[in-house]
């Protein structure tokens, strides 16, 4: 049977207000350059990375996010540039959202410890609605039941485009990292009718990760992150540890998403993966599925330029 969600319902409604949000990942710093543009290049050479999100995967009106990067680090003049990928999928494809961006960073060295830098992204996206798995109330018939068509609307279009910036800046330090990014700063209009506004609000994001040497010769290191994110009257916290014992890492944590989050990796100077799963923890229970996050990287290009293993946060 066809179902409509509620929030498509207010999407295709032109008379109401819908205002939509991001996709945010568990995994922040895998997704880098999403997390914050001025985190393009922070590593040397070559990278690329992928990262998989799929949010209630028990129900119908799961979420399911994929980002793909590619990056690379010019020491020579100070940049990073990357091209960042988006694809997002709502209610087994009832409402997708690709988006691809041109990311950009310029790194200073601010002392021997110290480094800043600043990163702009300008995304061109688009988002469409596939209007056969939806069911209006015009699409009923007395006898028949459910019709195969709904009245067409002039004013209705199925695919909307727009384009998107985003800003952020970083302190890099020895002993980790901290951010803050403005994403969305030109509230694009997401609206799928003509002369009908669905402004996109701005995102604000503020980002730590502090990395502790717990023993040099064990080569274990012990990292915590947080990652806050505001948009509208929207607020999520992640806070979690990480713990690396020479290529192998464990995470835990939780999340004011109402979930417990808790997950491993592999660690290697070329290639790295990291899983972790969010148990719902609020009265919508674990039914949902809770969240499946998958992220990898890779990295090539003259050895010398990969020598390390990468970062330790999640």
């Amino acid at each position: 049977m066809k179902k409509l969600f509620a929030t498509l319902l207010l999407a295709l409604t032109p008379k109401l207000t819908l205002f939509s949000q991001d996709p945010i990942f568990t995994q922040a710093y895998s997704a880098g350059m999403y997390l914050n543009p001025a985190l393009t290049g922070e590593q040397k050479g070559y990278k690329a990375n992928i990262n998989y999100r799929n949010q209630w995967p028990l129900i119908s009106g799961n979420y399911i996010t994929n980002i793909y990067g590619v990056q690379k680090r010019i020491d020579s003049i100070g940049l990073g540039v990357g091209i960042n990928i988006l694809q997002d999928e709502q209610g087994q494809g009832t409402l997708n959202t690709t988006g691809i961006g041109l990311v950009i960073s310029k790194w200073v060295k601010f002392s021997d410890k110290i480094n800043l830098a600043w990163g702009v992204n300008t995304s061109f996206y688009q988002k469409t609605v596939d209007m056969s798995k939806l069911t209006f109330g015009d699409m009923i018939d007395s006898k028949l039941g459910f019709t195969s068509n709904a009245s067409a609307d002039p004013n209705f279009n199925s695919t909307v485009s727009y384009i998107n910036f985003t800003s952020g800046v970083l302190i890099q330090y020895k002993e980790g990292n901290t951010g803050f990014t403005y994403s969305n700063i030109n509230t694009p209009n997401q609206s799928f009718y003509t002369g009908s506004s669905s402004r996109l609000p701005a995102r604000l994001t503020l980002h730590n990760t502090t990395i502790y040497t717990i023993s040099k010769i064990l080569d274990w290191k012990i990292a915590h992150t947080i990652v806050l994110n505001k948009q509208q009257d929207f607020y999520s916290l992640s806070t979690y540890a990480t713990s690396q014992f020479k290529w192998f890492k464990l995470c835990t944590g939780f999340s004011t998403m109402n979930a417990i989050i808790a997950g491993g990796g592999l660690c290697f100077p070329r290639f790295s993966i990291n899983y972790t799963y969010e148990t719902t923890i609020s009265t919508l229970t674990n039914a949902t599925g809770g969240a499946h996050e998958i992220g990898m990287s890779f990295r090539f290009g003259n050895k010398k330029e990969y020598g390390d293993k990468g970062s330790l946060s999640f």
